[in-house]
């Protein structure tokens, strides 16, 4: 296979790629973030402008209470975006929380 069709389908899954997580995932994703992160839970709220407490909680805690803080801290320490995305079947519902999904600039043509 030539070279630069190896590099192309390597930036093609690259740029696909993507990992899925329930509310558990999410709130594993928080804390590993957070520990990466260089810097106190005060430090974290203000680059994101919330509560040092909020911030607590979400790596503390689990539940869609706490989702969206936890979502913007893995997006904040990764430096990708986080999507939820919600399955309604019934009376039940699944959120799934991808992270790093990449989409392509849609053209103005």
């Amino acid at each position: 296979m030539p070279r630069d069709l190896i590099s192309l389908l390597r930036d093609l899954t690259s740029r696909f790629s993507s990992e899925r997580l329930d509310l558990e995932d999410l709130q594993s994703a928080a804390r590993a973030a957070f520990e990466r992160f260089d810097g106190s839970q005060n430090d974290l709220g203000d680059a994101l402008g919330i509560d040092r407490a909020a911030i607590s909680r979400a790596v503390r805690k689990t539940g869609l209470k706490h989702a969206s803080v936890q979502a913007r801290i893995v997006s904040y320490v990764r430096g990708e975006p986080v999507q939820r995305r919600s399955t309604y079947r019934g009376r039940s519902v699944e959120h799934r929380w991808i992270v790093g999904l990449r989409e392509e600039p849609k053209s103005s043509a």
